[in-house]
């Protein structure tokens, strides 16, 4: 059994909780997830990460790449930045955004995150553009909840208080 508990840990879409832990079994599957708001103490050989929780990056691009069919995304803002360029300087729409990185390979989207940390964006605004809406649109699901096998990430190195990246933001497997 594993534990995890971070400042915050975004399960899905425009959820957050604080005073919480992720408890996984050996194969990876979500066993619990406890509020540590009626408890004095933390459940036993629980790991804090500074930082951020959420599950893994999507991209679809990776997911066309696989022979899998491309979803349709006229219902989305999608920026492709997997050719590592610089953000574009305003985003500006009314629909969901998805940002794709063009892999779920942390070392390359380490690369580019770091991009963002001077771009405005806030971290529910990044967490739901590269995991949320990605999953919503290829109609997988990817949220933390228990009985799920979820891949799951730390994203370390933020400004938790101001929710924002930092230059120093780097995303690590759990």
């Amino acid at each position: 059994m594993k534990r995890f508990t971070a400042h915050l840990i975004f399960p899905s879409a425009g959820v957050e909780l604080l005073r919480s832990v992720v408890e996984l079994d050996e194969n990876g599957m979500i066993t619990g997830i406890i509020s540590l708001d009626n408890s004095s103490v933390e459940p036993a050989y629980t790991l804090f990460l500074d930082g951020i929780i959420t599950p893994g990056i999507i991209s679809i691009r990776e997911f066309a790449e696989k022979g899998k069919k491309t979803p349709d995304l006229t219902n989305y803002h999608y920026l492709d930045l997997s050719d590592g360029e610089a953000l574009p300087e305003v985003i500006n729409t009314d629909l969901p955004l998805i940002i794709d990185f063009g892999t779920s390979n942390l070392s390359r989207a380490n690369k580019i995150i770091e991009k963002f940390a001077s771009s405005g964006f806030s971290i529910r605004q990044l967490v739901d553009a590269c995991i949320f809406h990605p999953a919503e649109a290829l109609g997988i699901c990817v949220d933390v909840n228990v009985g799920n096998k979820t891949f799951l990430i730390h994203w370390q190195n933020m400004d938790v208080l101001n929710r924002k990246t930092t230059p120093l933001t780097r995303l690590e497997e759990l």
